[in-house]
Formats: structure tokens, C-alpha cells, sequence
């Protein structure tokens, strides 16, 4: 989560905050990110607490009094979170609005300023659209960073789990990785990613077997609702697809059930192009497909290869059958240790 919040952070709001590395930066700003890091968590886990009992959102003259303690500690906890979130966003925003508005130049490559350039005049940076759009800026720059780090970090950990318990894939994934950057340089770059196909495969079969996003939500926008074979879905109703059923019971792969990367791979290495089953479904579909999809594909590959580029040996600490799935707002692997060498 660290190293993903990281990299969500310098894309969403322009700022390098080495939640890994606290030695890179001042100590007065070390407490103040690593106390935004404590915030995210706790707003992840009263996200994830909420799924497993709504009810504890309820009005709560209905439990006993022990009962509406212990709710109202929780509650007051999530809320000091949620509020404390808001204000640190609504300081970036305001202090790169004020930055933008005196000099236009300085804009930068990142979401935040993406965003407010988007919501502002482009003839003048001092004045919002609408009355809305600082709500606005402030709602993309949010969900990008809480919804990217914890769904990218469960994805790294589900791959790394299966790289550490599958000796093939992962010295077949580290031959080819270490063959392309010594043919292409020192760096991974895109054009570096792009021939990294053993790891593709292996991220590919990941998403389809452990999806960070298995269930995806939405709500019917359509004022006539729409038909779905001979059942009409109202507008308004709630929806829970079931992407990862799509892609393992439901369809009819080869051995659906079992982690084969070789299934996404041509006989000559290269990944296929007729594939078998959509493995990006873990990203939603049609318009409302996840934003950050790109972002975090290319965080994933950049993420393995890395460890894979400076290891030669990755082992599971803990015994397989002990890692096992925990589903909660994302589903991340519970237990998980793995030794690098």
C-alpha cells in the first residue's frame, strides 16, 4: 500500500511524498504524510466494516446503550477521517488553483492540474466554470488516489504470491525481463513494458483468477431502464455484476479453474490476439470503465518487474493453503509473506 500510494499521490497531486523512504524528507512533513496514509486506512476499513454491517449506519436508537457506544465511537472515528481527507485535498486543490491563476506557465503533467484546468477559464485560471467544479476537482483527485492504491497494491500482492509459488513463471518472467533491458538499456519504459510478455501473461491469468474488483456496482441511469433477456431493469435499480464468475465458472476456457499464463501466450512468446475470455473485466466495461485502468496496468508491470529485475529468488514464508482470499470493498490476499533474495 505504501508503495502504491506513492506513485498514486505524485500522479494525482503532483508531489513525491516517499511514504517508503522517510529519510528523503523533512520530518515535519513526514508526520503529516504518514498521518494522511493512517487517515486512508482507517476510511478503507470503515468502508470494508460498513459492507460486512450496514446495519451499523442505521439509526441507532434501536440498540442498547453499549451497542450505540461502540457505533458511535466508530462513526465519530470515520467521520473525523473522512473530514480530515477533505481538507488536505481541498489545500492541494486551492494552493494549485492560486499557483495556476498567477502563472498560467506553471502548470503541470499531473491530475490535479489536468483537472482544474478542465474546470477553470482557460483565459483566466482565477475563476471556476461553475459553482460546483472545485467540488468537482476535488471528487476526481480523491477517488482516483483512495480507489487506485489499495485495488493496485491487492493486484501486486496476488501476483507476487503466485510468482513466489510457481518457480517456472517466475524465472521464465525474470530470463525475459532481464534480457529486454539489457538489450534496450539500464530503464524500464513503456517500450520496455510492452515486450515483457511473459509478465503480462502472468498479470493477465492474475486479474482472471484473483481480481482485485470481482464485484463491480452501478446504478441504471436510463430513464427506460433496458432489457436483459426477458426481465426489464428500471432506472434506479442496483446492480452487482459478478465479473469473476464471467471469467472462470461461467465461461468455457481451457481448465478454467487452474493458473495457466500459457493461455494467454502464442507458441512464439508473444502475447495473442483472439483472446479466449476478457481478463479486463477486473476494470468494469463500456462507458464506465475504470479510469485508471492504463495507470494501473503500467504501475503493476513497472511494480513486478522491478522486484523481479533485482532478485533471483522470491519464496513464500507461509505455507499456500494459509494464504487465503479476503473480500472486503477490494479482495487482497490475508497472511501473505514472501523472502526475497
Amino acid at each position: 500500500l505504501y508503495c502504491t500510494s506513492d506513485i498514486l499521490c505524485q500522479a494525482a497531486f503532483g508531489q513525491d511524498f516517499n511514504f517508503l523512504e522517510e529519510g528523503c524528507t523533512p520530518s515535519h512533513k513526514i508526520h503529516k504524510q504518514k498521518q494522511l496514509l493512517d487517515l486512508l486506512q482507517v476510511h478503507m476499513n470503515d468502508v470494508r466494516y460498513r459492507m460486512l454491517f450496514p446495519w451499523t449506519t442505521w439509526s441507532l436508537r434501536f440498540f442498547s446503550r453499549s451497542i450505540n457506544s461502540f457505533l458511535s465511537s466508530r462513526n465519530k472515528a470515520r467521520f473525523m477521517a473522512h473530514d480530515k481527507i477533505n481538507a488536505y485535498v481541498r489545500e492541494a486543490v486551492l494552493e494549485r488553483f492560486s499557483a495556476m491563476h498567477r502563472d498560467p506557465s506553471c502548470a503541470r503533467c499531473d491530475l490535479l492540474d489536468y483537472t482544474i484546468m478542465a474546470c477553470t477559464d482557460p483565459d483566466d485560471r482565477g475563476h471556476w466554470r461553475e459553482a460546483a467544479a472545485l467540488e468537482t476537482v476535488m471528487a476526481n483527485v480523491t477517488h482516483f488516489w483512495i480507489a487506485g492504491s489499495e485495488t493496485s497494491a491487492n493486484s501486486v500482492s496476488w501476483v507476487l504470491f503466485f510468482l513466489s509459488t510457481r518457480p517456472y513463471w517466475f524465472n521464465k518472467c525474470r530470463d525475459q525481463i532481464l534480457d529486454v533491458i539489457n538489450k534496450n538499456g539500464s530503464n524500464i519504459s513503456i517500450q520496455t513494458l510492452e515486450q515483457m510478455t511473459y509478465l503480462k501473461a502472468v498479470i493477465l491469468e492474475t486479474h482472471r483468477t484473483k481480481p482485485a474488483a470481482p464485484i463491480h456496482y452501478s446504478v441504471v441511469g436510463n430513464k427506460q431502464g433496458f432489457w436483459l433477456r426477458d426481465k426489464l431493469i428500471p432506472q434506479g435499480a442496483k446492480i452487482f455484476c459478478m465479473s469473476r464468475f464471467a471469467v472462470t465458472e461461467a465461461s468455457d476456457i481451457y481448465d478454467k479453474l487452474s493458473f495457466c499464463p500459457q493461455r494467454w501466450l502464442e507458441e512464439s512468446g508473444d502475447l495473442k490476439k483472439d483472446l479466449e475470455v476478457d481478463p479486463d473485466l477486473v476494470f468494469g466495461a463500456g462507458p464506465r470503465v475504470c479510469l485508471g485502468k492504463r495507470m494501473a496496468e503500467v504501475e503493476i508491470l513497472v511494480i513486478v518487474a522491478t522486484f523481479l529485475r533485482r532478485f533471483r529468488r522470491m519464496a513464500l514464508r507461509v505455507d499456500d493453503a494459509e494464504v487465503k482470499e479476503r473480500m472486503m470493498l477490494t479482495m487482497g490476499p490475508s497472511r501473505l509473506s514472501v523472502s526475497f533474495s
